[in-house]
């Protein structure tokens, strides 16, 4: 009966290990994912708004005048 009980629990905490190593792995992807597509979108922005006026430092600008 004992024996019985430590294999049950020694199953069940090898599970829990497994389960808890898979769902760190699908968290790291799916942050190594939006991390990815977050640096795509900041890349692309800064592409379209290269020639942007607005991006002229105003107060440098009027000090050099």
């Amino acid at each position: 009966m004992k024996m019985e009980s430590a294999n049950i629990l020694k199953n069940n905490l090898v599970a829990r290990e497994k389960t808890k190593a898979q769902l760190f792995v699908e968290r790291s992807n799916r942050l190594e994912i939006v991390n990815k597509e977050r640096e795509e979108r900041l890349g692309k922005w800064l592409t379209k708004t290269k020639t942007s006026p607005f991006a002229v430092d105003l107060v440098a600008e009027d000090e050099r005048i």
